[in-house]
């Protein structure tokens, strides 16, 4: 359940009641309700999430989410890898259109693109839509 929860990462990250409210910048009345299976809103919720580090599992109702901490070094690397495949694909372009322009080509047809970057291209694609969307959090 979802109070047992953010007690339980509460009292794992050694905060108080009156120390979490302040850090999430909501009244400690809130906190106490919600820890006591009271309502809460969608916002009040998020900012608390914020400031529990160690919360690993969201229960509500018949739904369990699970939470991953933010990989800041996998994302960079990710972040990396894209940039230099963009690079890499605009390096192909630039030397497809040299090519074209070469052989005096001076319209591209049917679409033009180069079988090699278009496969390229299809990859990255693939390689973006795989990866996992997370939240980015400012510390």
């Amino acid at each position: 359940m979802l109070h047992i929860e953010i007690r339980k990462a509460r009292v794992e990250a050694k905060l108080s009641q009156a120390a979490l409210a302040r850090l999430a910048g909501v009244p400690r009345r809130t906190l106490v309700d919600l820890e006591n299976g009271g309502n809460f809103t969608r916002d009040t919720l998020l900012k608390l999430i914020a400031q529990l580090p160690k919360l690993r599992t969201l229960t509500l109702g018949q739904v369990t989410i699970e939470t991953a901490p933010l990989d800041g070094a996998g994302l960079r690397a990710a972040i990396e890898e894209m940039m230099a495949a963009g690079q890499r694909a605009l390096a192909l372009l630039e030397t497809a259109e040299r090519q074209q322009r070469s052989a005096g080509v001076t319209r591209v047809e049917d679409g033009g693109i180069p079988p090699q970057l278009e496969r390229r291209l299809r990859e990255l694609e693939e390689k973006v839509g795989s990866m996992p969307a997370r939240p980015v959090r400012d510390n």
